[in-house]
């Protein structure tokens, strides 16, 4: 029986992949075209970095208020 990794097909697993593994199967299906997994680390980056900017001053508060020094 033949894996849904070597026949291609998508199994439900495929919903509940971490970021890096989604990017790993990525890179081996599409790996001599770089612009194609630049542009997907791209668009995985970029939800991450928006929560970042909405949440900078609650982010930079913390940080204050813990007291850590550095």
């Amino acid at each position: 029986m033949r894996s849904a990794r070597s026949t291609g097909g998508r199994s439900a697993s495929d919903r509940t992949r971490t970021l890096p593994l989604a990017l790993q199967f990525f890179n081996e299906q599409y790996s001599t075209n770089i612009h194609y997994q630049m542009a997907a680390a791209t668009l995985a980056v970029i939800p991450s970095l928006v929560l970042f900017f909405l949440l900078q001053r609650e982010f930079v508060e913390g940080h204050t208020f813990s007291g850590i020094k550095g």
